[in-house]
């Protein structure tokens, strides 16, 4: 049972990396890089506006001021001939290129750029936010959940009550009497309709023969058994031999230095 019970107890520990209050970590370490992220992307294109409104004035500063004297000047001669060529007809100045930009430009209003306009729509459609608004009411509080809707089931009050535990189950029925497997000695059959492969008469045969292999081996192991034994009896008798013989050689030559001369 593990020393507890039998009880699920892992994702209690705290060094556990899917447990629950990990999961809140982490969510909460996404959350705030996702926000920062955000900022951050405001920030640039922030400055890539400023960037674009800074190269606009610059080339607009950029012209020199004698040609745009020399082009006013021709501009305003070109009118007085048309004013005499037309008598009583005033026609007015005709203003530089430049000044018409400049003017155009601070008529129009600078909008902001918006490259996530699409998903945005996509994620403001009714029937999107109203299941998200539904999925938020089941799971409840956000800063007790994580990404997991089946992992924070887990914690809820009175979750798998309804469940009955492993020993509290019943066993599986056992498997009809046709389904069962033949005791030895009757037979397999694979089909219907076959012969058996293995009948009364074949495990018999096989018996025999198995009983009959086993006796020729004891018989084997027992030759084999008594003819070590006569070989070390003979080997025993070889030394005794010679330690009898070296024996009376010593008793030979005892005699011979102990007789006077």
């Amino acid at each position: 049972m593990g020393g507890h019970g039998g009880l699920n107890i892992l994702p209690q520990k705290s060094w556990n990396v899917y447990g629950r209050e990990n999961r809140l970590k982490v969510a909460r370490d996404e959350a705030k890089f996702e926000e920062e992220s955000k900022i951050k992307r405001e920030r640039h294109i922030q400055c890539f506006l400023n960037l674009s409104q800074q190269a606009e004035h610059q080339v607009i500063d950029a012209v020199p001021a004698t040609s745009l004297h020399v082009h006013q000047e021709a501009t305003q001669q070109l009118s007085e001939e048309k004013q005499e060529c037309a008598g009583t007809h005033a026609v007015q100045p005709v203003l530089p290129e430049t000044q018409l930009c400049t003017q155009s430009n601070k008529g129009q209003m600078l909008k902001h750029i918006n490259f996530w306009h699409e998903d945005e729509l996509k994620m403001a459609h009714p029937e999107v936010q109203a299941e998200k608004q539904m999925e938020r009411k089941r799971r409840g509080n956000k800063d007790t959940q994580t990404s997991d809707a089946k992992f924070d089931e887990q914690f809820k009050l009175g979750h798998q009550m309804g469940s009955q535990p492993w020993y509290s189950r019943k066993a599986s029925s056992p498997p009809p009497p046709e389904a069962r497997l033949p005791d030895i000695g009757q037979g397999i059959a694979l089909t219907a309709g076959t012969d058996l492969l293995l009948t009364d008469a074949a495990v018999k045969q096989h018996s025999r023969h198995k009983h009959r292999k086993s006796r020729k081996k004891s018989r084997h192991e027992k030759e084999s058994k008594v003819k070590s034994v006569s070989e070390l009896r003979a080997e025993r008798q070889v030394r005794e031999q010679a330690e009898r013989s070296r024996q009376d050689r010593l008793l030979q030559a005892h005699k011979g230095s102990a007789r006077p001369r």
